[in-house]
């Protein structure tokens, strides 16, 4: 019996440490985006969309400090290989102005081919994993 407690307790150990996600391993690189005017094209959304974001402009100064936000949200996922970040400005009009995330599930790393230029949109980024 005791053998048997033991075993149970071994594979219970073993089991949930293989089980674990391995966000903290994966790495991220930039995807070159041919400019800042570029939102996720038709091979990740909206299939492959694990979350979305977004909040208004005022609260967040810079591109990067909203591009990091999205990312760090992705690597809390295990299923998520690219983050996309950008502003979204409604005819020139700065109140209407929102920041939009999201995270994408899919079966490996990303290019600037994943993406489309869209009116509107500013501080385009995005990250997918480096393999």
């Amino acid at each position: 019996m005791k053998l048997y407690i033991f075993s149970l307790a071994t594979f219970a150990l073993v089991y949930s440490a293989s089980a674990a996600p391995l966000q903290n391993a994966t790495r991220y690189k930039s995807v070159d985006l041919p400019g800042e005017d570029y939102v996720p094209g038709s091979s990740l959304y909206p299939s492959d969309v694990i979350r979305r974001y977004f909040v208004h402009k005022a609260n967040y100064a810079l591109p990067e400090d909203w591009a990091k936000y999205v990312l760090e949200e992705c690597k809390k996922s295990d299923t998520c290989i690219t983050s996309a970040s950008f502003l979204s400005v409604a005819s020139d009009d700065e109140k209407n102005a929102y920041w939009f995330g999201y995270i994408f599930r899919g079966s490996g790393p990303v290019n600037a081919t994943s993406f489309q230029r869209a009116d509107g949109i500013q501080g385009a980024r995005a990250f997918t994993i480096d393999p």
